[in-house]
């Protein structure tokens, strides 16, 4: 049970893991609502970057709000109207909900920040603290020198990229994989995933530009990019790259997508890592020499005995089944499905997945 501060008796109870299905909070003509309000959707259009006491004390002081949801991830805010249908959240969403009236009538903020100061207000803060005049309410102030010369900050929690299949692959070849960190400064790096969570980068969702970046250490950014392609084949590309703030996504619900009506969900594929392919048979020889055979012929460096054949028969029978998991020369990357080209997946080596925020 949350008792609000800001409104007597007002009290809100708490529901961890647990959002219900309701519309926003249609505001009053005279009611001007907070800067970072999104208007136009009509479900589930948080405002980013408050706390969770703001949060409550915000909708305790609306006379119009039933209910919010609150994702610590993401530091986002729904407040709601009307209570709908139940449904599970993940585990660090909070659904709190109004259980005894109050309200203030004439509450009529300007921004989401003030709503947790009592009346009167608190003076204003001096110009080098202040939090509201330049367009960051809500948001942590930074420590001095943590501006990074105009570049991007990550004041919200950082989180791993990790896979949950819903559409393709029968088995767990696809599931929990991280998308690989790569190297500062990149071009145009195709994101790489793999079974190791110790190689899994580091990303945040920055709300100033509503997109994902990949953290490489203080003041040092790379950009999740979406690239639309014309060859009307069933996938697109996604590229970690200098670019960010390219392409608006949406962090929320404990899973990433793409604001796009392109994007019909993730997809991770299959891909020989050192990139060398079978050639009509033929098997990487056993001396560990990077030469292949042609047509299945040729003789092996080091002798050709019976046993040496029978053993590269059996590479050429294991290779037409599915190579183990993560194998050493095995790599997955990410793409998305673009729901213009109407076509589905190929399910042998790829596989539908949504991107999981797992927070670091």
């Amino acid at each position: 049970m949350y008792t609000a501060d800001s409104v007597q008796n007002a009290q809100f109870s708490l529901e961890c893991g647990t959002d219900y299905e309701s519309y926003n909070i249609e505001f009053p003509d005279n009611y001007k609502p907070p800067s970072n309000y999104k208007r136009g959707l009509a479900k589930r259009a948080p405002i980013e970057g408050v706390s969770f006491e703001d949060c409550v004390e915000f909708c305790a002081k609306l006379c119009d709000c039933h209910d919010i949801a609150y994702q610590f991830s993401t530091s986002t805010c729904q407040p709601k109207s009307a209570q709908g249908q139940k449904v599970q959240g993940s585990n660090d969403i909070v659904n709190a909900r109004r259980v005894t009236p109050g309200c203030i009538a004439s509450f009529q903020p300007t921004t989401l920040c003030t709503t947790s100061s009592p009346s009167p207000p608190p003076p204003p803060p001096p110009p080098s603290t202040t939090a509201c005049a330049d367009n960051s309410c809500g948001k942590p102030s930074p420590a001095p020198n943590e501006w990074c010369d105009g570049k991007l900050n990550h004041p919200g929690q950082k989180f791993r990229l990790r896979t949950h299949v819903v559409e393709g692959a029968g088995n767990a070849e696809f599931e929990n994989l991280y998308v690989e960190d790569t190297e500062y400064n990149s071009t145009n790096s195709i994101p790489i995933l793999s079974h190791d969570r110790w190689k899994a980068g580091k990303f945040f969702y920055d709300s100033s530009t509503s997109s994902i970046a990949l953290w490489h250490g203080r003041c040092q950014f790379s950009g999740l990019t979406m690239f639309g392609d014309n060859d009307m084949d069933a996938y697109s590309p996604a590229f970690i790259n200098n670019n960010v703030g390219t392409h608006r996504m949406r962090a929320s619900w404990g899973s990433i997508t793409w604001d796009n009506d392109r994007f019909d969900g993730w997809v991770v594929c299959r891909k020989n890592r050192d990139g060398q392919q079978q050639q009509n048979g033929g098997q990487r020889q056993n001396g560990g020499d990077d030469q292949q055979q042609q047509n299945g012929g040729g003789k092996q460096q080091g002798g050709d005995d019976d046993g040496q054949q029978q053993q590269q028969q059996q590479q050429q029978s294991d290779g037409q089944g599915r190579n183990k998991r993560d194998g050493p020369h095995e790599c997955y990357e990410l793409r998305w499905h673009d729901a213009i080209s109407n076509q589905g997946i190929d399910t042998y080596r790829c596989a539908k997945v949504e991107l999981l925020t797992e927070n670091v």
